[in-house]
């Protein structure tokens, strides 16, 4: 039964260690590690087990520790000297670690560095020394009596962290914590200890910053139909390239009007025009969805030549023509590249080109006003 229980203690007290070395102190974890424990397990006070996780460092299991060693821990008190008290100290250690006759002996030392703070406050710097190894941490109280309720549990935690565990269950039956027999034990809800815990808090996540909207190009491919440009109603081809960024999109558009026959005079003469226009163009987008509602304007330069026919003397002809457009569009994107534009506008031709015959009158002259509707395929990069 000695040797069983023997075993058993050694490797509870091994899970323990690993348990705070981790620095997060699992009750469930703890209370699995024994049947024995487990009561004494769900009992842990936060307060407790955080003093536990700051300052535990592991310990050899039981039954390694050198025979030689001494079996009580050895305070040296340093700083300030109105808050060291030998005598509460021994005290406190042996009400953590009882009075088990079969305790190994280990023999612990501690350093205890005092400097006072303002409002009555303490800061305390404790440095373990122990055959297998040292630690050193540091905690603000508010009070000597806490600094060395600290330093008992501390010494006695690297002494034998099994038998602290049944001081706890006994100093958590004494304040009315213990929980009624077939009732599920409530975990306590302590204030926050004056030990600091042992990682500082992480820090608030920060939403990633919104990225900046890049510019893009765009190419486009127009096929137009419209009255007003040549003579009659016509067709015509053109194009446009530009770039676009957020609700904005400017460009450089293109088109040629094929050549059209003008009402012939009398005389049997008339003229064949065609029209190249070219010029910038600003739209808005107006409404943004699956389908993009914008506004465009555009100023076109163009070169109307009209050739003569039926006429005594045969001569071509080049006139300048401005016009000034505005109207909506409409865009779908079926994918991020490609898309169709559609749109509508009227135009005032600012400067009307005219031909005209000496002495037998007028074959053609531009109107004041026209209008063009056009459909095209839109490429867009990146």
């Amino acid at each position: 039964m000695d040797v069983i229980y023997t075993e058993g203690r050694a490797a509870l007290g091994k899970r323990v260690r690993e348990v705070l070395r981790l620095g997060s102190v699992d009750v469930e974890t703890l209370a699995r590690a024994s049947p024995r424990y487990s009561a004494a397990a769900t009992m842990l006070t936060p307060t407790f087990l955080r003093a536990a996780a700051l300052f535990a460092e592991p310990t050899p299991p039981i039954g390694e520790a050198s025979a030689g060693s001494e079996p009580a821990a050895v305070v040296q008190w340093q700083g300030d000297a109105s808050c060291a008290d030998g005598d509460a100290f021994t005290a406190a250690l042996d009400r953590w670690r009882g009075t088990d006759p079969s305790r190994p002996p280990s023999g612990v030392t501690l350093a205890i560095e005092l400097e006072p703070l303002a409002d009555a406050r303490w800061r305390a710097r404790i440095s373990i020394v122990a055959p297998w190894g040292t630690s050193e941490r540091t905690l603000e109280v508010s009070a000597c009596d806490h600094v060395i309720q600290a330093a008992a549990l501390l010494a006695a935690i690297a002494l034998d962290p099994v038998a602290v565990t049944p001081a706890i269950v006994e100093r958590a039956a004494e304040s009315g914590a213990a929980p009624e027999p077939g009732a599920a034990p409530e975990p306590e809800r302590d204030p926050e200890p004056d030990v600091p815990p042992f990682a500082a808090p992480l820090p608030e996540p920060r939403s990633p910053p919104a990225q900046r909207e890049r510019l893009r190009g765009w190419l486009r491919f127009d096929g137009l139909a419209g009255a007003g440009w040549v003579p009659s109603t016509s067709g015509a081809v053109g194009g446009a390239v530009g770039l676009e960024r957020r609700r904005w999109s400017f460009g450089v558009a293109a088109a040629w009007w094929p050549p059209r026959r003008s009402a012939p005079l009398p005389t049997g003469a008339y003229a064949v025009i065609d029209l190249v226009t070219v010029g910038p163009s600003l739209c808005g987008a107006v409404w943004t969805g699956a389908v993009t509602l914008q506004l465009c304007g555009s100023v076109g330069a163009g070169a109307m030549r009209g050739r003569g026919r039926q006429v005594a003397a045969r001569r071509d002809r080049v006139l300048a023509m401005v016009d000034v457009a505005l109207g909506p569009a409409l865009q779908w994107m079926p994918s991020r590249h490609v898309g169709v534009v559609a749109a509508v506008d009227g135009a005032v031709v600012a400067y009307r080109p005219r031909f005209a015959i000496a002495g037998a009158g007028e074959l053609y002259r531009a109107p004041p006003v026209s209008v063009r509707a056009r459909v095209g395929l839109i490429v867009r990069w990146p």
